[in-house]
Formats: structure tokens, sequence, C-alpha cells
């Protein structure tokens, strides 16, 4: 302790011969009787006496006797009634559930599993699992087993789970080398943030995502197609080769299908457009690198693990991309809804030039397959509020558009839009149905 506390100990150092002044066993020199020191030591002697502990412990019984402790205990409970017994053998066993109890409470409150079944401790409250910034949190069975199967992230954690069901995902996570750990419904809750879990949760490093700088001119009789992406690590270029997902027609051209979405702020939403991508044949998609919502937990349960198979890409200056793939020979289609006329009549000067440009380029959406058939097409989505933004719109080669059916205004302009995600699956479907091989 006085390693800890020098100051503690001068004082102690201090105050010892002046303790034995007052018993009387020493007698002090006179420079000491009248110095103010002493009455101020004493005080200290008081507070410290009475807040330290005392660090004798008292000896053991066996010790005071002097016999050994076998022969101590064979005196006291050698010659006990059965129903003293009984008793002694009761009081144990409830001291030993006691201490069990108490190690078990222990454990729980540090987060660590059960020594025995090496799951969570049961009947003990559990500490509150925290999400760690740094990783993704990817929960429900379809998106954890797809985020194993095709293993491209650069760190796997931690696997949690509760009952889980589908065995494969257990057999992935030994074969990769995760750890691991059975939780309950509690903590589960926590890592996915209340959302329907399934039953597992996987902490894992977040999906990188590549900055995209360029796109190459395609072979439409191979269907070969050039990335241009760019490492901000190293700041250097990789050039990579894909090939159409999708299969048309005999004799028909093979044009890749892309996906640039501006401003979706909704992880829900994300993740249904990246599921009816996917299923819809579409080759990439490509995001911005601010102003979007994170390709996280959420998105990913909601594209029911196509994240993981599809490529992905990011660009911070979409103006400049689209520029650049135009001169490739890529058709840039943005969705937008046409303007009508109450909404010219407000407009003035440099407004009503701006829509009337734009609404020279609006296409049926029936002529997006045919454009497909001739050439690459990247299909521009943007929010359901503000829509995509005016700058793209002017860049774009075709706007493309879903017109309202219903006849009647019951909703008196209330409904006046689709959902992003169901509008794109929508008009993906139109920018694939030429080239379907029935």
């Amino acid at each position: 302790m006085f390693r800890l506390f020098p100051r503690v100990a001068r004082q102690f150092q201090s105050i010892r011969p002046l303790h034995r002044a007052e018993t009387g066993t020493k007698k002090l020199p006179s420079t000491f009787k009248k110095s103010s020191t002493y009455k101020k030591s004493s005080s200290k002697i008081n507070t410290l006496s009475q807040t330290l502990p005392d660090q004798k412990k008292p000896p053991k019984p066996w010790v005071v006797q002097g016999i050994p402790k076998d022969e101590f205990f064979q005196r006291k409970y050698g010659n006990i009634s059965r129903e003293e017994r009984k008793r002694l053998d009761e009081k144990v066993d409830r001291q030993r559930r006691l201490r069990e109890m108490k190690r078990a409470h222990e454990r729980s409150k540090l987060g660590l599993p059960d020594r025995k079944t090496g799951g969570p401790v049961n009947g003990t409250p559990t500490m509150k699992r925290i999400r760690n910034p740094l990783y993704d949190y990817i929960f429900g069975t379809h998106s954890v087993l797809a985020t194993l199967r095709v293993n491209k992230r650069d760190l796997y954690s931690t696997l949690y789970h509760h009952n889980i069901k589908d065995q494969e995902i257990l057999k992935l996570a030994k074969k990769l080398g995760i750890r691991i750990i059975e939780s309950s419904k509690q903590e589960l809750q926590q890592l996915s943030d209340g959302a329907v879990h399934n039953g597992v949760v996987l902490e894992t490093k977040p999906l990188q995502i590549w900055p995209v700088q360029d796109l190459g001119v395609p072979n439409g009789d191979t269907g070969d197609y050039k990335v241009y992406l760019y490492n901000d690590l190293y700041g250097t270029k990789i050039e990579k080769d894909y090939q159409v997902v999708r299969e048309t027609p005999n004799d028909s051209q093979r044009y890749p299908l892309g996906v640039y979405l501006d401003g979706i702020t909704d992880p829900q939403n994300i993740g249904a457009i990246f599921r009816s991508a996917y299923y819809l044949g579409v080759d990439f998609i490509i995001v911005p690198s601010s102003e979007t919502a994170k390709l996280g937990g959420v998105a990913h349960k909601a594209s029911a693990g196509s994240l993981e198979y599809i490529t992905a890409m990011s660009t911070d200056e979409p103006l400049r991309f689209i520029d650049r793939i135009r001169q490739n020979g890529w058709n840039v289609i943005t969705t937008a809804g046409r303007s009508n006329s109450l909404q010219k009549m407000d407009l003035k000067g440099k407004d009503t030039k701006i829509i009337e440009t734009l609404d020279k380029r609006f296409i049926e959406p029936e002529d997006l397959s045919e454009l497909l058939l001739k050439s690459p097409m990247l299909l521009v989505m943007g929010s359901e509020g503000a829509g995509v933004r005016t700058h793209i719109k002017l860049r774009s080669d075709y706007l493309v558009g879903l017109p309202r059916m219903r006849v009647d205004s019951l909703d008196n302009g209330l409904v006046d839009s689709l959902n992003v995600s169901v509008a794109s699956a929508l008009v993906l479907d139109k920018c694939v149905s030429f080239t379907r091989i029935n």
C-alpha cells in the first residue's frame, strides 16, 4: 500500500516517534515538544486509523489450538447426530449454490459464457452487447448464409446465434474460423437494433465498395466489358474484366445493364432495389460516396443477401462519370415524371427552358428493351421526394417515366408516385423484357 501512496508513508514515518512519546515508551527531545506539527500529525493519526482497514487477519482456530486442520474438523464434526449432519449438509449445499450463483452473475455482467455449456448464463441478467461502429452486423438467415457462402469480406469476427435452424451457417462459420457464441434473444435484439434477426447475427467488416472511374466500350458479340476502378489506399487504378450475366435470344447482342442510385437514403429501399436488380439480371449497381443509405445490416436484410452477389461500386463525381461513359457508347437513361400543364404555368424563364428540354427526351418504357439490344445502358433511379437531380437529367440521353393508370382523383394528388424500389423493379423489367429466352 505504501508503494502506491508514498505521501501516506512519509506521514507514518513522522508519526511513529510521536506516538511512542505519548505512551511514555520514549522521551521526546525538547525540540519536538513545542512543535506545531505534533497537533496536526496527531489528528492525522485518528483519521488514518479510522479509514485504513486492519491488515491483520485473525488466526485460524486450529492454529490457535496448535493441532492439524483435519484433526480440528474431526473433533468438531466427528460425533454429531444424524439430524445435525443433515442440517450441516443442507447448509453446505446452500452455500455452494450461492457461490455458484455469484460466479454466474459476475460472468454474466462481463458478458462471458457459462463455463459448463459455453452459452449464456441462464437465470441471470446479461450484459448489454455494444455494437462496434467499425463492424457491420448482418442478421437474418438468408443474409448471413449469403455472406458466408460468397466469403468476399476482409474479416469475420463473431457469429451470435440462438436456436439456429440452418446448420449450414454453423458449418460455414467453423470452416472460416469464425468465433461462435450462443446468445440470448435479448442480446441478438441489441446487436440487430431491434430488427427481425431469425436467431442469427454476424459481426463482420463492412463490404468493400470500390470507387469506379470509367466503364469501357463493351463487346456486344461476347458480352465482355471492362470496369476501371480506383484504389484510394495506394492511389492506383485497377482494370477488371466482366461479362454480361443475362442470356439473349439468338443472333442478338449482349450489352451490360447497370443502375445508378441517386440520393436514396432509405436502407430498406436500397436493399429492395438490390434484390430486384439481382433477380432481373442487372450487371452492377453504383451508389454515390455520400448522401446515400449505408449498405449495412438493414439494407442487407432487405436485399435477402443479394448485396453479396451483385457487383457494387461507388463514385464521388457522378456528373464526370456520366460524361465519360457516354463517350464510350453507354446510354444514360434517367427515371422522371412528366411535368403537367399546371407545373409549366408556374415556371418562368430559365426553368421553362429546362422543362421543355427535358420533355423532348422522354421515351416510352416499352422502348427500353430495344435500346438494350443495341447499346449498353445505365439506368438512373432517384429518391421518392426530390427525384433525380436536374444536372444528371440534363446529361442523360433519355428520360423515362411510368404513367399513372388510375383516372379518378379520389386521393386529390396525394398518391402521385411509386415507391422507388417498386418503380425500379417495374422499369428494370421493361429493360429486359425483349432479352428473355422462353
